[in-house]
């Protein structure tokens, strides 16, 4: 009887804290970046750079959040948080606000998510002309987002919950899938062609 319990499933965890490291060392107490701490088979037990999607939601730095994947981002976003995680931004950040990297970088990707995600209208995000909007609207016109998913990049928004069940902040989450060798997929389908194949004379 024993042999047939079923295992226990183990739960997706996170705990937050504030970032303190690089140019996204200083958010201003304003969103994020955030150093999540994950555990369960979702993302695996490790720690990365996330930035907050929900703008009028909340959560507790150190309480610990039980967490699910959704794929409901723009690409935009997507691409613009594999620029920060990979430092990509570097390239083109004073190209596009027109400053140097400093202290604010943080703040204004942070800003930038909540209007590319429609948490932040633009002129609450500072206007036009604020370096928040010129990061977005970066991400919106020069996102090869495509070209990085068929590399097998994957970014997903981490809905939190708390331990009785209530919502907490979504977060960002990077994953990255393995993508077959075109040989390997051929080499796959020309073998299921031929057991079938040989199946069908069989039975002939």
């Amino acid at each position: 009887a024993l042999g047939l319990a079923p295992a226990a499933v183990q739960a997706d965890t996170v705990t937050l804290q504030d970032w303190t490291a690089g140019d996204f060392a200083a958010n201003g107490g304003n969103g994020g970046p955030f150093r999540a701490t994950t555990t369960g088979p979702l993302l695996g037990d490790g720690a990365f750079m996330t930035f907050c999607i929900e703008y009028n939601q909340t959560f507790s730095y150190g309480v610990t959040y039980n967490f699910t994947l959704a794929n409901t981002l723009s690409d935009a976003t997507r691409w613009l948080y594999y620029e920060a995680l990979t430092g990509g931004y570097t390239s083109w950040y004073t190209a596009a606000t027109g400053s140097a990297l400093g202290s604010s970088v943080g703040a204004n990707f942070q800003h930038a998510f909540w209007y590319l995600e429609g948490q932040r209208t633009l002129a609450e995000i500072g206007g036009i002309s604020s370096n928040a909007y010129e990061v977005a609207a970066w991400a919106a016109g020069n996102q090869n987002w495509a070209d990085l998913y068929a590399a097998g990049n994957r970014v997903y928004a981490m809905k939190l919950v708390s331990v009785t069940g209530a919502p907490a902040q979504d977060q960002l989450a990077h994953t990255v899938e393995t993508v077959p060798e075109p040989g390997s997929t051929l080499l796959y389908g020309t073998s299921m062609l031929g057991m079938l194949l040989a199946w069908r004379k069989r039975r002939g």
